[in-house]
């Protein structure tokens, strides 16, 4: 059996044949120690997790929290009359207080049933009212962002139109009418001339809850930023 001696030779030879031309054979590279999971994840925290928590902003959003029931009127083409039909929406807080997310309901004349639901939310580092919406009449995710000016908030969302694949521009206006009450316009661009027009309307009121305190389940509690940061380990 001198084949395994002929390759423990070979192997031999290689090695000194390396030193002979001036190479050096590299040393094994000793194994990099991995840092604990734990600390790890405190660092990633520690660097991008956003323990102010909510602000007043959110607490501006929380304000639409309950059920709303209305009318929704749209107008198939321009000059044409509002046709009305019953319509919900619901809004709820999500992430303790960061986000609300918002789900609407009815049936658009000429079209069919529809639904929508969003994810709206404040956002303390860049200082801005933030959105995300999708519904039943596209198939992409809209962003978008929001202007507030006392009791009306308006939304502005990019996306690229179904009828002419073009980039397109949806704004939804909140305006409240009223403690329980509230109208939300939608405005969009006519696929014909691209001039925008309000294609849908709802008239809002919020239904009573039943608890304790009445309205207890829908009037946001008053949301305070943490007194002390959390200790991480280094």
């Amino acid at each position: 059996m001198r084949i395994p001696g002929r390759i423990v030779g070979f192997g031999t030879l290689c090695i000194a044949g390396a030193a002979a031309l001036g190479q050096r054979v590299p040393d094994a590279q000793p194994r990099a120690e991995s840092p604990a999971i734990g600390v790890g994840i405190a660092r990633f925290a520690r660097g991008g997790l956003d323990t102010t928590g909510p602000s007043n902003m959110h607490e501006y959003l929380a304000q639409r929290i309950g059920e709303w029931t209305g009318t929704l009127r749209a107008r198939p083409s321009p000059g044409s009359p509002a046709v009305e039909r019953e319509c919900t929406m619901t809004v709820s807080s999500m992430l303790d207080g960061r986000f609300i997310r918002v789900e609407v309901s009815g049936e658009i004349p000429g079209v069919g049933p529809f639904v929508g639901i969003g994810v709206h939310g404040f956002d303390n580092a860049s200082r801005r009212l933030e959105a995300s919406w999708i519904d039943s009449l596209h198939a992409g995710v809209l962003a978008g962002t929001g202007e507030a000016d006392g009791a009306t908030l308006a939304w502005t969302f990019a996306y690229r139109s179904p009828l002419t694949k073009r980039a397109a521009t949806l704004r939804l206006v909140e305006r409240r009418t009223g403690k329980d009450a509230m109208t939300v316009e939608w405005f969009e661009g006519d696929p014909a001339d691209g001039r925008e027009r309000r294609t849908i309307e709802m008239t809002l009121t919020r239904e009573p809850m039943q608890g304790p305190a009445g309205r207890c389940a829908v009037v946001p509690i008053t949301v305070a930023a943490p007194k002390e940061r959390a200790t991480l380990p280094d």
